[in-house]
């Protein structure tokens, strides 16, 4: 069988959990999670992360996630480099601390 370049992040496991109505979305999601978001592979997820082309995972225990949250924030800062984001990231909450004294 032929998988497809993208068959990691379609594969039914690659796919986020179907939510019950009124249930929050996650907050956080794993790299196939990350894949399907992105609508890329797997193994493009792992090679952007290696790059340090994607924000940084976090470590929830032993288990990386990406904060859903960050990721949007990033893909409308333009998908910067993550030197560049956590550049801006850090900037942008400086400023929030100074305006809030």
């Amino acid at each position: 069988m032929i998988r497809s370049r993208h068959a990691a992040a379609t594969a039914p496991e690659a796919q986020p959990a179907e939510h019950l109505p009124g249930s929050p979305a996650p907050l956080c999601v794993n790299a196939p999670g990350l894949a399907c978001l992105l609508g890329i592979s797997l193994r493009e997820v792992r090679r952007l992360d290696s790059a340090g082309k994607i924000p940084a995972a976090i470590a929830l225990g032993g288990c990386r996630r990406w904060s859903v949250r960050e990721i949007e924030a990033w893909l409308a800062a333009g998908a910067p480099p993550r030197s560049r984001w956590n550049l801006q990231s850090a900037l942008a909450g400086f400023r929030e601390r100074e305006q809030g004294q």
